[in-house]
C-alpha cells in the first residue's frame, strides 16, 4: 500500500508540473517583466539608425568650413602692378584683380577675361550674363545721358559672402540717338561703381597703391594695406612734381588748359591725366582728387572722381 501511495503521489506531482510548464509557454510576461532579456531585435535598428546619420552629419562640417576659406582675405594686398601703374593708365585693383577704366574692352572681351574667376550677371543680379547676351540691346550713351547699364561680378573663390560684388559700368558708345541699339556683348566697359557701397563692395586701390580712406572706412576696408599713410602733404606734391606736374594757382574753372597741372579746389587738390586711345577711338581723361586729413595734413585719399573723353 505504501508503494502504491508513493506512485500515486509521484504521478500527481508530474501532472502538476506539466500544467505549470504549459501555462508558462503561453504567457507573454517574460517579454515585459524580465529585465535580463531585452528586445535585441528592436534595439539594434535604433542603434544603427542613430549612429550612422550622426557620422554622416558631423564629417562634412569641417569640409564646409575649409571650403569657405579666408586665404583670400589673408593674401589680399596691393599688387606691384598697381603700385607701379601710371595715373593715366586707368588701372585699378579691386579684390585681387587688376581692371581698367576708360573704355578699353568690349563687354565680350571683359567677360572672357574674368569669367573663370567671377560669376557675372546683368541688371543688378537679375539675369545671368549668358542669357542677357542673347537678348539685351543697349541704347546709346548720349540718349541715356549717364551710365545706366551694369554688370555685377561676384568672386567664385571669395569669402562666401554673396553680397560682395563689383559693379561694372558699361555703355553703348558706338551709336548716337535712341533708335540705334547694340547687343550687350558689343558695349564698352568704361568704369566701376567705386563711390557707392551698394555697388562695389570689395577693397580697391588706384595707381600708386592709393585708396579712398573715407570709403574704406565706410565699407570696412580700413585695415587693408594702403600707400596713403606714407605721404605727407609735401610728399604728395613732390610725387606730382616728379611726374612733371606743376602747381596752378589761378582759377581752374575759367577754361584754362590744365594739362600737366594740379590745383587746389574747395576742399582738395585735383589733377587730370589723359590716357591712350581706347576702343571707341577717344582718349579718356581721368579726373583725380587728392584729399588731405584736416587735423594732420597727411594724405587721406587719392581717387578718380570722373572720366571724360576727348579726341
Amino acid at each position: 500500500m505504501n508503494r502504491n501511495f508513493k506512485a500515486i503521489c509521484a504521478s500527481f506531482l508530474a501532472a502538476v508540473m506539466c500544467v505549470s510548464l504549459a501555462g508558462c509557454g503561453k504567457s507573454n510576461s517574460p517579454v515585459t517583466t524580465n529585465p535580463n532579456k531585452p528586445n535585441t531585435t528592436a534595439s539594434k535598428p535604433n542603434a544603427t539608425t542613430t549612429s550612422k546619420p550622426a557620422t554622416t552629419v558631423s564629417k562634412p562640417a569641417p569640409a564646409q568650413s575649409t571650403t569657405v576659406s579666408t586665404p583670400e582675405k589673408a593674401e589680399l594686398a596691393i599688387t606691384d602692378e598697381i603700385k607701379n601703374a601710371d595715373f593715366n593708365s586707368g588701372l585699378i585693383q579691386i579684390n585681387n584683380d587688376i581692371f581698367q577704366m576708360g573704355g578699353y574692352l568690349t563687354v565680350a572681351e571683359f567677360v572672357k577675361k574674368y569669367k573663370d574667376r567671377y560669376d557675372i550677371v546683368y541688371a543688378n543680379g537679375k539675369l545671368p550674363y549668358e542669357e542677357a547676351a542673347k537678348e539685351q540691346l543697349l541704347q546709346s550713351y548720349d540718349y541715356v545721358g549717364e551710365t545706366k547699364y551694369h554688370l555685377f561680378l561676384t568672386a567664385k573663390n571669395g569669402d562666401g559672402d554673396s553680397s560682395k560684388r563689383i559693379a561694372v559700368q558699361i555703355e553703348n558708345r558706338t551709336t548716337s540717338g535712341g533708335e540705334d541699339k547694340i547687343p550687350l556683348p558689343e558695349a564698352i566697359v568704361t568704369g566701376f561703381g567705386l563711390n557707392d557701397k551698394n555697388m562695389t563692395t570689395y577693397p580697391f586701390w588706384y595707381p600708386g597703391g592709393f585708396t579712398d580712406s573715407q570709403k574704406a572706412k565706410e565699407y570696412g576696408f580700413l585695415n587693408q594695406e594702403t600707400a596713403n599713410t606714407d605721404y605727407t602733404k609735401e610728399a604728395v606734391f613732390q610725387m606730382l612734381e616728379d611726374k612733371g606736374f606743376t602747381l596752378f594757382e589761378g582759377n581752374p574753372y575759367t577754361g584754362v588748359d590744365l594739362t600737366g597741372k594740379y590745383w587746389k579746389s574747395a576742399a582738395a587738390y585735383e589733377f587730370y591725366e589723359t590716357g591712350e586711345v581706347n576702343a571707341f577711338g577717344k582718349k579718356p581723361v581721368f579726373h583725380y582728387q587728392i584729399a588731405l586729413a584736416a587735423d594732420t595734413d597727411k594724405l587721406s585719399s587719392i581717387r578718380i572722381i570722373g572720366v571724360k573723353y576727348v579726341d
